[in-house]
């Protein structure tokens, strides 16, 4: 889950305020604050902090593709009564919320269809063996969630 850092800005004196000095025996300089009174510390910059912040940025960005469901790799699953379709996607975890997304013609096709996710995919259920290819975008974010159901794609 991301975790949201409270940014404080750093309030001092003299922001810009710096000590110059010769390096002995060399013809470098040192540079060191000379910031005066520190009013408030803010927040560092640190690693941590800025990886937090890219690990958010790619956690919760929304992926998607395009694809084809084909009539011929859809099985009936003879436990459930449902037709099933599955869908490999490494990325995807049984915490991940996939969206299917389609026009009317391929929402007719697809019926009444819910997807489910699953540590390397997710399955297409539905209760006809649809009669054509359905054409389908897929939608879905990498961010921690978890399920409390499944999703409806039509």
């Amino acid at each position: 889950m991301y975790v949201k850092t409270k940014w404080e800005d750093r309030v001092v004196e003299f922001p810009n305020r710096y000590k110059i000095e010769k390096e002995k025996n060399s013809e470098y300089y040192l540079l060191t604050q000379k910031q005066g009174e520190v009013a408030k510390e803010g927040t560092f910059v640190k690693a941590s902090i800025m990886n937090n912040i890219e690990d958010g940025i790619y956690n919760n960005q929304l992926f998607s593709f395009e694809t084809t469901l084909l009539v011929e790799n859809w099985v009936l699953n003879e436990t459930t009564n449902l037709y099933e379709y599955n869908v490999t996607r490494e990325d995807i975890t049984e915490n991940v919320s996939v969206d299917g997304v389609m026009d009317l013609v391929n929402q007719e096709k697809l019926g009444n269809g819910y997807t489910k996710s699953y540590d390397g995919g997710f399955k297409i259920y539905t209760s006809d063996l649809p009669s054509e290819n359905i054409d389908i975008t897929f939608k879905y974010q990498l961010a921690n969630m978890v399920l409390g159901g499944t999703e409806n794609v039509g």
